[in-house]
């Protein structure tokens, strides 16, 4: 079993979080938890036999000596959160929901239910169909979105959809 600590700061708010994560050498299963930034501490210690200050670098790297200071955004500190495992859950979450909507719009193209002419659907020997954006279009194009910093509400956008195709996507 391998450790290690991992920022992550997600893209859906300024929030940073400090994580453990878990690699099984054997089966390669990884498992990434929450840990605070006294447990960070004392973690990078005992694998690295040094202390390390809280510094500006976006990752706990060994050889630098330092570790970014975990952080609770403006709109998160506005709603009270502290830096604690409630608010990495809360986090996770809205960052789930997100991505739960880019999946919604993937799932929706390869069953042919919504379509746009810059996507194709594409088809393997082994009969997995994979989505074919043409050049200068990302996955990202299709889907804009937004939490309101008030109330952490996602609010989610199909900029690159017809109306009738946004009301199929809308209609979950």
């Amino acid at each position: 079993m391998s450790l290690s600590i991992q920022v992550w700061r997600p893209d859906t708010c300024g929030c940073v979080f400090h994580q453990l994560v878990e690699r099984d050498d054997v089966t390669g299963e990884t498992t990434i938890t929450y840990i605070d930034e006294d447990e960070a501490q004392l973690l990078h210690e005992s694998l690295y036999g040094e202390a390390v200050q809280s510094g500006k670098n976006n990752v706990v790297d060994p050889s630098e000596k330092q570790q970014r200071p975990a952080n609770v955004c403006k709109s998160h500190g506005r709603l009270n959160h502290k830096k604690d495992k409630a608010l990495f859950d809360a986090v996770l979450d809205e960052n789930r929901r997100k991505n739960r909507s880019f999946a919604e719009v993937e799932e929706k193209l390869l069953a042919g239910e919504i379509k746009h002419n810059a996507v194709k659907v594409t088809t393997d020997r082994d009969g997995r169909k994979s989505l074919k954006f043409e050049d200068g279009y990302t996955p990202g194009d299709f889907l804009a979105w937004e939490f309101d910093p008030d109330t952490r509400e996602l609010k989610v956008d199909y900029p690159q959809f017809s109306l009738t195709d946004k009301a199929k996507l809308r209609a979950r």
